[in-house]
C-alpha cells in the first residue's frame, strides 16, 4: 500500500493535495449543512451533485488530456522500467480516494444536517427530510446509495474528462453529471419507494456500475499510456 501511495504521491502537488483533501470537502459538508437548515436531507442532494463536479474538474490538474490522441503528460516516464506500474497505481488510488471522499464527505454532510436542520426556518418538509422517513437499516441503505451515486459520477465523469484537456470540456461534463446525479438522487428512492427495501437494490446496482467504470477506467488509460510507450 505504501508504494502505492508514493505512486500517488508523484503526480500530485502540495498545493493539489490540499486542496482536494482537506479544502473542497471541508467547503462542500459546510456548505450543504447550510442548505439543510433550510431543506433538511434535501442537502445531501448538493453533496452529491457538487462533489462530481468539483472531482471532475480538479482531475484536469492531474490526469487531464490522458486519453487524448496527442497526449504528452506521461512522456517523462518513458525512461523508467517502472513507468507503467507507477500509473496503474496512481490511477487505481485516485478511484480509492474518491470513493473515500465521497463516504466521508457525505457521512459528515448528514451528521451536520441532522444538527442544523429546522434550527432557522422551523421544521423541514417531510418530501425533503426524506432520510429520516425510514428505519435505522434502511437509512444506511439510502446513505450507501448516495456515496455510491456521487462516486459512480465522479468516476464517469473524470474517465471521459480525460478525452479532452481543457477545463471548458470538463465544465460541460461536470454540468451534466450534476443534473444527472441530481435525476438519480431524487428518483432513485422513489423508484423504490423508500423507505422500503428496495433500496438495497439500488445499492447493488451503484455498486456493480462503480466497479465496472473503475475497471473500464484504468484499462482505457492504461492502453493509452501503454501505446505512448511503443510510440503507437
Amino acid at each position: 500500500m505504501g508504494k502505492r501511495v508514493k505512486s500517488y504521491i508523484v503526480f500530485t502537488s502540495f498545493a493539489y493535495r490540499i486542496v482536494i483533501y482537506l479544502l473542497i470537502p471541508a467547503a462542500l459538508v459546510a456548505f450543504c449543512a447550510w442548505i439543510g437548515t433550510y431543506m433538511g436531507d434535501m442537502g445531501l442532494i448538493f453533496t452529491v451533485m457538487l462533489l462530481a463536479l468539483a472531482e471532475i474538474i480538479s482531475d484536469s490538474w492531474l490526469f487531464g488530456g490522458l486519453q487524448t490522441r496527442d497526449a504528452e503528460k506521461m512522456d517523462y516516464l518513458k525512461s523508467s522500467g517502472r513507468g507503467l506500474s507507477l500509473v496503474r497505481n496512481a490511477l487505481g488510488l485516485d478511484l480509492f480516494r474518491k470513493f473515500l471522499t465521497a463516504l466521508c464527505t457525505v457521512a459528515a454532510s448528514y451528521l451536520l444536517i441532522r444538527q442544523v436542520k429546522g434550527g432557522l426556518a422551523g421544521r423541514p418538509e417531510p418530501i425533503m427530510d426524506f432520510v429520516s422517513c425510514g428505519g435505522p437499516l434502511q437509512r444506511i441503505g439510502l446513505l450507501a446509495y448516495l456515496v455510491l451515486l456521487a462516486y459512480c459520477f465522479s468516476a464517469l465523469g473524470t474517465f471521459l474528462s480525460r478525452y479532452n484537456s481543457t477545463i471548458y470540456g470538463n465544465l460541460l461534463l461536470g454540468y451534466g453529471a450534476m443534473a444527472l446525479a441530481c435525476l438519480a438522487g431524487i428518483f432513485g428512492p422513489s423508484f423504490v419507494k423508500y423507505p422500503s427495501n428496495g433500496i438495497f437494490l439500488l445499492d447493488l446496482l451503484c455498486l456493480a456500475v462503480g466497479i465496472g467504470v473503475s475497471v473500464l477506467t484504468v484499462r482505457t488509460a492504461m492502453k493509452k499510456v501503454k501505446g505512448g510507450f511503443y510510440d503507437e
